[in-house]
């Protein structure tokens, strides 16, 4: 994994931290473990670790080593409090001797400390973290160590003969990718595997790529390949069912036990704090009445609360199919933005779009009279267009036409060098394209090339067949920035064209999706990222081109397999030849998000799934080949954890005990960084939660009960989450189709591809 760290900005927080705690689930104690101060003559202001080393038999291990980390709590200051503590090496333990006991020197007690411990012949494994601020030796839990084994076996053709050459592969189990090549005979060796199931990979040319889970140690292997054309191949099935699924009514009664308590605390408060109000968003949506009835008597730490909860009760309110009183909501509002948005979008959305079209055509009209009176549409030509285009699409054409004709009115009386002339052109031509193309080409003339994709991106909704005339003539030599901003326009622009024509699509793909030349100063002088003033490697951009590529690819066989299989089968194929050969991922410098090669493979199961299942079994194995192997701890490492969550989302559709198998390790390692204070992240708790309610609430309470470094209680706040996910019926009420998607969809957003299902 490569890191990419901005140089003149400050870090983003990743965008599914959650400020608490982190969790895990370990298997070397069952039980909340204590860490005690044992040692009277040593100094109150150091601590000492000392732990105990074993075989998975039991026997201690000499000579065991251990590298130390530490984290450090951020100074938070105003503004930064999405800061995060910062995990970096501290030195090194004593080796252990015949005892098994690995022990460090006496260290400063404010970090929090953890080790990596390693031995010749073994897996390296993590100690569990130890809180900050505390003194004295602490006696951490046991570690025991995997012996690193051997798997061989032979490789042969469904008709036995050996099949030389093939490449074994081993990645993400351990703490490096390893390979082998069969030798003449078929046979293999493939060592340093560390001891348990292990994901083994099979690559040779003129046969299917293929996987087996495989014990480690373990000789005599047998491994069947199967050759291109093989007319009987093996497909990709399903996973089985799930054990028994909570019903709705053991959900709701376990998001309730989760809120209640806490919901109560909150309300008896005589100020609510900022710690505490995703409690009451979260009962909003709940129980938006009772919260609704209790609004007036609440007092907030910060004012703007009232209208974000307000908020969150309208929209509850719709969503449960209680139109009028959500109504009513809105026209409570007392921040005109708040009410806008809300008259524009909360009938915008399906279901509320399909079932209510007087209710949206009449929330139009009141968001048409804020125009007249409260909003000045020159401050908001974004919403102003929106509303000319969204009374169209509700079929008041009159009035529709009216909104076109008071933007242009607008654009025209604004000064040529005026702030937000071009947002107002840009956003009117998008809104006028989906009835006049040249009009809307028009009023886009000379506007950056990035706007134009965009543009044509919704030109590609209704008019598919001017998207090739209308970007003839821009150019195809984005400059690195111009890039950036097509390139979130660039996968929907794909998917709504290649609903047409595939070719067409392929065609704009390969004119605007490349590496660019320097075009600035800068970026002749620092290299591309100059123009953003970061340090972006040559492999970092690159590594960014190919996802992108890959990914519009994806979406081209996607759009394409009903109306053209051959077309969609080219696309996928394109899109995995552009993921085979990554061997790394990247966290993304603005949103400081993990990418990498796995998850991005894994993206095309679910559309290989329905061209061809049996390519859809090797891609699945494909995915699986390209984990990226991680030791030590440090925040990336918990990125790359959280991408695992990701991937286990995925694989679950298709194999529960390979899902299972990724995300067990990280469980443990989220687990023990609790004990450490430091914060966890979205996905591993809704992975755990989806696939097993009752183990997610057991493991919760494993956690550490000390606050996190920002003073949040962990557990709270990650069965806040586990509620959340609980009460999503998308979830839990779809079938596996609709399952897949929504998986498929989360992995999108997670790496920033957005696409609209229109």
């Amino acid at each position: 994994m490569r890191c990419i760290f901005a140089l003149s900005m400050p870090a983003v927080a990743f965008a599914f931290a959650i400020s608490v705690a982190g969790a895990g689930e370990g298997s070397q104690t069952p039980e909340k473990d204590k860490q005690a101060g044992t040692g009277a003559n040593q100094s109150p202001s150091t601590i000492r670790l000392r732990v105990r080393v074993e075989d998975q038999a039991g026997k201690p291990l000499a000579n065991a080593r251990g590298t130390l980390f530490k984290m450090t709590q951020p100074r938070l200051q105003a503004g930064q409090r999405d800061s995060e503590p910062v995990i970096a090496k501290a030195g090194k333990a004593s080796p252990s001797k015949t005892d098994g006991y690995v022990e460090t020197q006496p260290l400063p007690v404010k970090p929090a400390y953890v080790l990596e411990i390693e031995a010749d012949g073994f897996a390296p494994e993590l100690t569990q973290w130890t809180p900050p601020q505390q003194s004295a030796t602490v006696e951490l839990p046991t570690v025991k160590l995997r012996r690193l084994g051997v798997i061989s076996g032979i490789v042969v053709d469904r008709l036995g003969h050996p099949v030389p050459n093939a490449t074994v592969i081993q990645a993400g189990d351990g703490t490096k990718r390893l390979e082998a090549v069969t030798d003449r005979d078929g046979k293999f060796r493939l060592g340093d595997v560390p001891a348990g199931r292990a994901i083994v990979c099979f690559d040779a040319k003129g046969y299917r790529f293929h996987g087996a889970a495989l014990a480690s140690p373990s000789d005599g292997v047998r491994v069947d390949l199967e050759r291109l054309d093989d007319v009987n191949p093996r497909v990709l099935n399903p996973a089985a069912a799930a054990g028994k699924r909570w019903s709705p009514e053991q959900r709701a009664a376990a998001v309730h036990k989760i809120y209640e308590p806490l919901i109560a605390r909150v309300l008896a408060e005589p100020v609510v704090s900022e710690r505490d109000q995703p409690i009451l968003f979260a009962a909003a949506r709940l129980d938006p009445e009772r919260i609704q009835s209790r609004l007036p008597h609440l007092k907030f730490a910060r004012p703007y609360a009232v209208s974000s909860i307000q908020y969150s009760i309208g929209s509850a309110l719709l969503n449960s199919g209680k139109v009028q009183a959500a109504l009513d909501v809105i026209g409570k509002f007392q921040n005109p933005q708040w009410k806008l948005q809300a008259y524009l979008y909360w009938f915008d959305a399906e279901p509320a779009k399909s079932k209510y079209p007087e209710v949206r055509r009449s929330a139009l009209a009141k968001a048409r009279a804020m125009f007249d009176k409260e909003i000045k549409p020159a401050d908001n030509p974004y919403q102003f267009c929106q509303l000319a285009a969204q009374l169209s699409d509700a079929g008041d054409h009159a009035a529709a036409r009216k909104a076109f004709q008071d933007c242009q009115a607008l654009l025209d009386k604004m000064p040529a060098n005026a702030n937000g002339r071009d947002a107002l052109r840009i956003q009117l031509a998008i809104a006028l394209s989906r009835e006049d193309v040249e009009r809307a080409k028009k009023l886009a003339a000379d506007t950056e090339p990035n706007e134009l994709i965009w543009l044509a991106s919704e030109i590609a909704r209704h008019h598919p067949k001017d998207v090739e005339p209308f970007l003839a003539d821009v150019p195809g030599d984005l400059s690195l920035m111009q890039l950036r901003g097509a390139a979130n326009n660039l996968p929907r622009l794909c998917l709504r064209l290649a609903r047409h024509d595939p070719a067409a699509a392929e065609r704009i793909l390969l004119k605007y999706v490349h590496v660019p030349e320097p075009k600035t100063d800068a970026e002749r002088m620092f290299g591309l990222g100059g123009s953003f003033g970061l340090n972006l490697s040559k492999e970092f951009i690159e590594f960014q081109v190919a996802k992108l590529k890959a990914t519009c690819y994806a979406l081209i066989a996607e759009a394409a397999v009903a109306h053209d299989p051959a077309a969609a089968r080219h696309a996928l194929t394109a899109s995995i030849e552009l993921v085979k050969p990554l061997r790394e991922g990247f966290i993304y410098p603005f949103s400081q998000e993990y990418h990498g090669p796995s998850v991005q493979m894994a993206m095309l199961v679910p559309i290989a799934e329905r061209i061809d299942p049996a390519l859809a079994r090797e891609v699945f194995w494909r995915a699986l080949s390209l984990r990226i192997a991680q030791s030590g701890e440090s925040r990336e490492r918990g990125l790359v954890d959280n991408d695992t969550c990701v991937l286990a989302n995925l694989v679950r559709l298709y194999d529960r005990p390979i899902a299972a198998s990724l995300l067990d390790p990280v469980l443990a390692r989220t687990r023990s960084r609790t004990f450490g204070g430091l914060a966890s992240y979205y996905w591993v708790i809704r992975s755990l939660t989806l696939d097993s309610p009752d183990r997610a609430l057991a493991w919760v309470d494993s956690f550490s009960d000390l606050p996190t470094w920002n003073g949040s209680q962990a557990q709270n706040s990650v069965k806040q989450v586990i509620a959340s996910v609980l009460s999503n019926a998308e979830d839990w009420d779809s079938n596996r189709s609709q399952e897949l998607q929504n998986a498929l969809r989360n992995a999108r957003n997670a790496y920033g591809i957005y696409v609209d299902r229109d």
